[in-house]
C-alpha cells in the first residue's frame, strides 16, 4: 500500500517545477512540496 501511495504522489508531481510544487492549491496550508518533504518522516514513524 505504501508503494501505491509513493507512486501516486510522484505520478502527481512529476511535471511540475519548484515553483509550480510550492504554490498551494487550496485555502489550506497544504502544498505539494510540503507533502514530498512530509512523506519520508512518515514512512520513518509509520
Amino acid at each position: 500500500m505504501l508503494t501505491h501511495h509513493r507512486h501516486s504522489l510522484h505520478f502527481t508531481t512529476r511535471d511540475l517545477t519548484d515553483e509550480q510544487a510550492g504554490q498551494r492549491t487550496t485555502a489550506s496550508e497544504l502544498y505539494l512540496a510540503a507533502a514530498i518533504k512530509h512523506v519520508p518522516s512518515m514512512e520513518r514513524t509509520g
